[in-house]
């Protein structure tokens, strides 16, 4: 690759180094020489260190390959199987978007973020003829 192209990642990977990026950040905040010097109060570094915390608490499971299921997945769960980082790229707000963007960036990493999530409430997963079957044979047997 030549100097000042960018690769482009998965999710996967952009989750394993947000991660990392984030226990970096976290580790340099907890520092008492920063406080002695007059570079941030306790009470900024902390409020930092929860968005941090808050914002990457479930990218280890997004780094983790994927696991199997027996089930029918509804297009929520379907778009989260493609694009693990959904749910953190669509609950982080515009200073995680900005944080997870700017961390990528400095690494000289490329990734597309993933679209909106479908609505959850568009109704349940289609069950399986099994599934129905089983429904129906659970409910015929409490009458």
């Amino acid at each position: 690759m030549s100097r000042g192209a960018v690769a482009e990642i998965d999710d996967r990977r952009a989750a394993a180094l947000l991660l990392s990026m984030a226990l970096m950040e976290i580790r340099y905040l907890s520092r008492s020489a920063r406080r002695e010097n007059g570079e941030a109060s306790p009470g900024d570094d902390l409020e930092r260190i929860w968005f941090l915390a808050d914002l990457c608490h479930n990218l280890p499971g997004v780094a983790q390959p994927p696991t199997r299921r027996n089930r029918p997945l509804g297009s929520r769960e379907r778009a989260m199987a493609e694009r693990p980082m959904s749910w953190t790229w669509n609950t982080a707000g515009r200073e995680g978007r900005a944080w997870i963007t700017a961390q990528l960036d400095q690494v000289g990493h490329s990734w597309t973020p993933p679209p909106p999530l479908p609505d959850a409430r568009t109704g349940p997963p289609e069950r399986t003829l099994w599934q129905r079957l089983g429904l129906w044979r659970r409910d015929r047997e409490i009458d």
